[in-house]
């Protein structure tokens, strides 16, 4: 019951996407991966879910990742406007937005921009840059300079100065091995080294839209305040790469938020996959009762 689908956009980028529907439209919920990542992300979800009984379920492959492969400009406007134009086509008015880290940030802002379009966001594991720790926390005191090397990126790589084909990884199935392999023999460090690699991604991903992906992690966030949806958030108890408690700062100024914490450090999808996707279901049933 789910369909590969391919939107061309206003713009003539082509967007993939995957649309789990039994039927006339539903309630929806839109999942959005993360940094250097694709669709795949969400997979071990929809697999299991039972939100697949009273939800469509559509998740896609951002601008300049996995199958949506685009060598231009990439920021928040335009994955949500592609996200917007996808479901227009759909004929979906509204919808649940989920994303994890930096698609986290990206939900943030379609709640921002889009507000009649979004009945509620889904926040797992948001990397606000204000709660950066270690080097990701460098990089934001020095954000001009990030900005600076994605324009020379960008501009070598118009020249056609890059590289071409990028293999399409499973997630789910990186998940599984890195379970069986690491977190089942007591390695977390190890996949935590694995998961957080520029130098893997890169192996996926083309340099430039890497580069522009970190400088949208780094981009200060829309004013939370004016976000009224309900918000469910998942944080991680372990977490090195944010501080909890400024994180918890930032989310007390989201009107209708609810937080819940599970024992994984930033890979929530991971390494807690069942925790995760059984908070997700009981707030969606409590939140969106059945009509």
């Amino acid at each position: 019951m789910e369909e590969e689908r391919i939107l061309t956009t206003s713009d003539r980028a082509a967007i993939s996407y995957r649309l789990w529907r039994p039927g006339p439209p539903r309630r929806l919920l839109v999942l959005v991966h993360g940094m250097g990542s694709n669709m795949t992300r969400w997979s071990e979800l929809l697999h299991h879910t039972t939100l697949k009984d009273d939800w469509d379920i559509l998740r896609l492959d951002l601008r300049g990742h996995g199958r949506s492969m685009y060598r231009g400009r990439l920021g928040m406007e335009v994955w949500c406007r592609d996200i917007a134009e996808i479901m227009e086509r759909e004929g979906y008015g509204k919808a649940v937005v989920a994303g994890h880290s930096l698609g986290a940030l990206i939900a943030l802002w379609f709640a921002h921009l889009y507000p009649a379009r979004t009945d509620g966001l889904i926040l797992v594991e948001p990397s606000f840059p204000q709660a950066m720790r270690g080097s990701a926390h460098v990089l934001r005191r020095y954000r001009w300079l990030v900005a600076l090397a994605t324009l020379i990126i960008r501009g070598l790589s118009a020249l056609r100065l890059r590289r071409r084909g990028f293999e399409y990884r499973s997630l789910w199935e990186w998940d599984k091995r890195a379970r069986k392999d690491l977190l089942n023999q007591g390695a977390r460090e190890e996949m935590v080294k694995l998961y957080t690699s520029p130098w893997v991604d890169l192996k996926y991903n083309p340099l430039d839209n890497y580069a522009q992906d970190m400088l949208q992690v780094l981009r200060p966030r829309p004013r939370l305040a004016t976000i009224t949806c309900p918000v469910l958030t998942l944080l991680s108890a372990d977490t090195e790469y944010t501080d909890r408690d400024e994180t918890d700062k930032i989310l007390a100024r989201l009107p209708n938020n609810e937080t819940e914490v599970l024992h994984a450090t930033h890979w929530i999808m991971t390494e807690t996959p069942e925790e995760a996707r059984a908070a997700i279901e009981a707030w969606c049933e409590k939140m969106f009762e059945k009509k």
